[in-house]
C-alpha cells in the first residue's frame, strides 16, 4: 500500500490553530508537528528580520536543518500566515482613530463624562497638531487670473489685480454693466446666434 506523504500545507487551518493553542491535545499528525514548530518560528522571525538569509541561518542553527528545508519553511510560513510582515503605520493610526471615535460615541451615549473627556485627550494626542504651512508670497504671481467680460461680442480679460484695485463705486458700475437686464427679443436673438 502506497502511503501519501503528509504536507503541512494540506492540513486544515483549524487543526493548525488547535495545535498552536493546545499542543498537548493536537489533532495534527505527529510527523508534521516539528515542521509546524519550525514554520511558526520562521513566521516570528519574519516580523523581526526582513532578510530571508538571516532567517535561514537562525533556523539552521536552532533546528539543525539544511538550507533548502529552511527556505521551504519560510515559504510555508508566508503561505499559512498571510501577513506583510511590515508595520503599516497609516493603517494602525486610522484603526486607532476609528476605535477612539467609537469609544467617544459610546461614552457620550452612556453618560460617562470622565471617560469621554479622557478619550478626547487621547484622540488629540493621536491626531497631533496640524502642520504649519507657510503661504508662498509669490503664489499669485505664478498664476495669471483674469475675469472675462463679454460685451457686444467683444471679450475683455481683466487681470485680477486690476479688479481688486477698483474702488467701491467702480465695482458697482462694473457689476451693473455686467448684469444688465435684457428683454425677451434680445434673449431670443442671443439664443439664435
Amino acid at each position: 500500500m502506497d502511503k501519501k506523504r503528509l504536507k503541512l500545507e494540506d492540513q486544515r487551518y483549524e487543526s493548525i490553530m488547535a495545535h498552536i493553542l493546545h499542543p498537548e491535545d493536537s489533532p495534527l499528525p505527529a510527523e508534521l508537528r516539528p515542521q509546524l514548530d519550525r514554520v511558526l518560528t520562521a513566521a516570528r522571525l519574519m516580523d523581526r528580520h526582513p532578510e530571508p538569509s538571516q532567517i535561514v541561518s537562525k533556523l539552521q542553527a536552532k533546528y539543525l536543518i539544511g538550507r533548502n528545508t529552511a527556505y521551504q519553511d519560510i515559504r510555508i510560513a508566508r503561505e499559512l500566515f498571510k501577513q506583510n510582515h511590515e508595520f503599516d503605520f497609516d493603517f494602525w493610526k486610522a484603526w486607532q482613530i476609528k476605535d477612539l471615535l467609537e469609544l467617544i460615541k459610546e461614552c457620550k451615549l452612556q453618560g460617562k463624562h470622565k471617560e469621554w473627556a479622557n478619550a478626547h485627550k487621547i484622540l488629540k494626542t493621536v491626531l497631533g497638531e496640524k502642520p504649519i504651512q507657510e503661504e508662498d508670497p509669490r503664489r499669485l504671481e505664478k498664476n495669471n487670473i483674469f475675469i472675462q467680460l463679454n460685451n457686444n461680442q467683444s471679450v475683455f480679460n481683466l487681470p485680477m489685480d486690476v479688479v481688486s484695485k477698483l474702488s467701491k463705486h467702480e465695482m458697482q458700475q462694473l457689476s451693473e454693466a455686467v448684469y444688465q437686464s435684457i428683454d425677451e427679443s434680445e434673449a431670443s436673438d442671443i439664443m439664435n446666434s
